[in-house]
Formats: C-alpha cells, sequence, structure tokens
C-alpha cells in the first residue's frame, strides 16, 4: 500500500512541490519504471546465463565462477534499489535516457548510500553483501583466472552460440 501511495504522489506532485524543485527535467513518467524493470530481469537472466554456460563449460572453476556470479548479481541489485529510491524520492535525478542502458547513469552520493541505508535494512545488508564478495575477489588471481577460464571457454563451441543466444 505504502508503495502505491507513493507512486501515486510521483505521478501527481502537489503544485508547491512542483514549484519548489527547480529542475528542467521532469519526473520521468511510469512507463520509464517499467522499463527500467525490464532492463534489470534482463541483465540477471543475461549473467545467469552465462553463469549456467560457463559452469557447464569450466565446472573446476565452479567456486570462482559462482563468487563472479553472485558478485554482479549483487551489484544489479544495488543499482535496481539506488534508481527505486530516487524513482520514488527524487525523480528530477533520474535522467532522460535514449537508450535504456543509459538509465542507469545516475549521480550518486554517499549522503544518498547513508538515506537508503537507513531507510531501507535490506539495502544494508546488501552493501555489506558486497564488501564481502570484494574481499572474497581480492583473495583470487583474478587475472590468471580469469584468463584459465577464457581459454576453456574457447575450446567450447557451444559457449558462444548460448551466450549469443542469451543476448537477445
Amino acid at each position: 500500500m505504502g508503495l502505491v501511495l507513493l507512486l501515486a504522489l510521483r505521478v501527481e506532485p502537489a503544485p508547491a512541490q512542483a514549484q519548489e524543485d527547480s529542475s528542467p527535467t521532469p519526473p520521468a513518467p511510469v512507463s520509464t519504471l517499467n522499463i527500467w524493470e525490464k532492463y534489470v530481469k534482463a541483465q540477471m537472466d543475461y549473467r545467469d546465463q552465462i553463469y549456467k554456460t560457463q559452469v557447464r563449460a569450466a565446472p573446476r572453476f565452479k567456486s570462482f565462477l559462482t563468487l563472479m556470479r553472485d558478485w554482479s548479481m549483487a551489484n544489479i541489485k544495488r543499482a535496481d534499489t539506488r534508481y527505486r529510491f530516487l524513482w520514488d524520492f527524487n525523480p528530477y535525478r533520474l535522467p532522460e535516457a535514449n537508450k535504456v542502458e543509459e538509465m542507469g547513469r545516475f549521480p550518486w552520493t554517499e549522503n544518498d548510500d547513508k538515506a537508503l541505508s537507513l531507510s531501507d535494512p535490506e539495502y544494508k545488508k546488501l552493501l555489506e553483501q558486497l564488501q564481502k564478495l570484494e574481499e572474497k575477489k581480492k583473495g583470487t588471481d583474478l587475472p590468471k583466472t580469469m584468463k584459465q577460464v577464457g581459454a576453456i571457454l574457447k575450446e567450447k563451441p557451444y559457449v558462444t552460440e548460448e551466450l549469443s543466444a542469451a543476448r537477445k
């Protein structure tokens, strides 16, 4: 119910609020949020497909590939949470994007992180998870391992086909 209320406020801002904000960019239309949701889902589905294909091709690197997948998914979730936070509380900061990839390029500050962490305990947990994943990544020889995985993937003809199909 709270989301519906926020969305209603978002779509029809109070006249005083509209006059106070001198930003030249109007709030993004609701359809923009739908596009963003589809973009995030596509990113997560694609990353999951990459993971499955890589593990099938290089099963001995499963723990490393799982770490990389988890790190990528957490970053996608972080971007989604931040976008939705701005959507709800400061939509004027979201860019008018001609391409869906540009939608994720919005300004973000430490103060935004603090405000979001205080208002959303799940976001704080997500940041902690990302920090742990970063530490685990530092414990690997990332360039060497990626090179080894890449060499194995090049040997498997189905890898390129599956990943190309997943992009569509």
